[in-house]
Parts: C-alpha cells; structure tokens; sequence
C-alpha cells in the first residue's frame, strides 16, 4: 500500500510504503486507544455520580438525626407541661378542699354570732369590679409564673384558714365558757321588788343588808336558771326557805329561794333557761317572789350587771 503525503506549499510530496499488515496493526492500536479512553470515561463518570449520591445520602442522614432530636426535645417539653398540669390539678384540689373547710367555719362562726349568711352570699354571688389604668406592655403568662400565682393564692388560703379555725375554736370557747357565767332573769314575768344592798327589812322594819334581788310574781311561776351548772343544793334551808344552789364550776354559784316547790336535785346538771323550781312564798317573805342571789369565790355579788 502506498500513501503519499502532500507538505507545505514549495515542499515536495513523499510517499509511504506500508504493507497490508502493517496496516492491520495500526487499526487495531487506534481501536485499543478508543477502548481505554471509553473505560477511563465511565469510571470517571461513575466515581462523579457515586459522589453525588453519598453526600445526599450523608445529608439525608443528618435531617433524620435532627427530627429524632426535634421529637426528643418535643416529647420533653410536653411531658414537662404534663408533669406542671399534673401538679396545678393536685393544688387545685387542695385548694377545693380547703374553700369546703372555709365554708364550714363561716357557718360555724355565723352560727355562733347569730348571723344570717344570706345577704352576704347573695353579695358574694356578683362578680368584683376591679379595672386597671392604661396597659401600656402586656404579654402572656408563663406556666412558671402561674404556678407561683396558684401558690400564693394557697398560701393565702392556708393561713386565712388556719385564722378562721382559731376564731372559731376561741369564740366556740368563749361561748362554751358564758354558757356558766350568770346571765339574765331567773324569771321570764314578774317584776323587780327589792334591790341588792341596805334596805329595810319588810319583816322587822329594821336596816339591814339585802345580799340579792327578789322578783315577784304569781305563786308558781316557773323560776329559771341563769346559767349552766350542777345543783348542789335542793331543800330547805333556814331563812331562804326551800331553795335550789347551782355551782357553775368556775367560781360562780347562784341561789333562788323562797321557792313552793323545787323541780330539780342534787347532782342534776341543768342548763340555762331551764326551770329549776316555782316561785313561792316559803321561809322567810311576805309573798310570792324568787331571792335570787349571785356568789364569785364565795363572795356575794350584786346580781343587777348580770341581767342583761
């Protein structure tokens, strides 16, 4: 096979000589080249996309990791406000309790006062005024700050309880205590006939001194005791005629004589208002009435403060 190659201009064309197997040879060089730069092209090509897809694989990796920790952090959060609302409903429970325990103390107190809580619960009914000048920053309350505030209002509560139970227990006791301190008439009719002090005797016209009051009235009048006690003396007794003695355990000690008959005996526990005997005229006096005479630690005293 001949090949002529034609030069530069000016130059002289030369020729080449290749034989027929010369030729085959070259081919199958040029094919190898073409081969391994194809090779060589895809691998490059392979190793650039097999990049790519290992780093969306990295990132998508690293979204997942960081919506777990979202999760996490979310799951937390909410069994935080879980734990808080668990704790709120815990105190407001006790603060249920205690607003019943308040209620019964008011009408234990009012009770005891003799008070009508109708008026005040009809006052209590209406919702408060209460009002503000211009907000001038306001933002929402935060689940921290509202439990401070509900414990607080406990607080509160818890001491204005313990207050009212004080009050209750110290005017339950004050009352318990004037149920055995003289108070009032020995008789619901009747009248006031002889004062406490010197006076002249309706029987021997002479001055002498009157240790008590004497109230008369129509023969059996039922005549009352003024306080809480045990009787002591039920009988006759010289001067005073039948007469019943009551010691109310703390210092006092009442007498009313001069009765027509006595409803009580030694040893009876009697409460205030109750009758104790009928006015008579027995011992010594000029008619129907009840001496009625008030002793502190043996010491008789005048019995008008104690009527009330």
């Amino acid at each position: 096979m001949n090949i002529i190659v034609i030069g530069r201009r000016g130059q002289r064309p030369y020729r080449l000589d290749i034989t027929l197997k010369q030729a085959g040879w070259a081919a199958m060089m040029a094919m190898g080249s073409l081969f391994l730069g194809a090779i060589s092209l895809g691998y490059w090509l392979g190793e650039s996309q097999g990049g790519s897809e290992s780093d969306t694989l990295a990132t998508i990796a690293a979204l997942k990791e960081s919506i777990d920790q979202q999760k996490a952090q979310l799951a937390e959060k909410e069994q935080q406000h879980q734990q808080a609302l668990d704790a709120l409903a815990r105190e407001l429970g006790r603060l249920q309790a205690r607003s019943v325990r308040m209620d019964e103390l008011a009408l234990r107190l009012a009770d005891v006062a003799d008070f009508d809580l109708k008026d005040l619960n009809r006052e209590w009914s209406q919702t408060p005024g209460t009002g503000s000048g211009p907000v001038e920053s306001a933002r929402p309350l935060a689940m921290d700050e509202f439990q401070q505030y509900v414990l607080q209002l406990s607080h509160r509560l818890e001491r204005q309880e313990e207050q009212l139970s004080l009050l209750s227990t110290r005017m339950q006791g004050q009352l318990r205590d004037a149920r055995f301190v003289p108070q009032g008439r020995p008789v619901q009719s009747g009248w006031l006939s002889s004062l406490y002090g010197k006076r002249v005797d309706p029987i021997t016209g002479k001055t002498a001194r009157h240790g008590g009051l004497d109230f008369s009235g129509h023969m059996g009048t039922p005549v009352q005791a003024v306080a809480d006690g045990v009787v002591v003396w039920s009988g006759p007794r010289y001067g005073y005629g039948n007469l019943v003695e009551i010691d109310h355990g703390n210092g006092y000690i009442t007498r009313y004589a001069h009765n027509r008959r006595n409803l009580v005996e030694v040893g009876e526990r009697v409460q205030r208002g109750q009758s104790i005997a009928e006015m008579g005229k027995s011992g010594r006096a000029t008619g129907p009435h009840v001496h009625f005479e008030i002793l502190f630690n043996n010491r008789r005293l005048n019995p008008r403060p104690f009527l009330g």
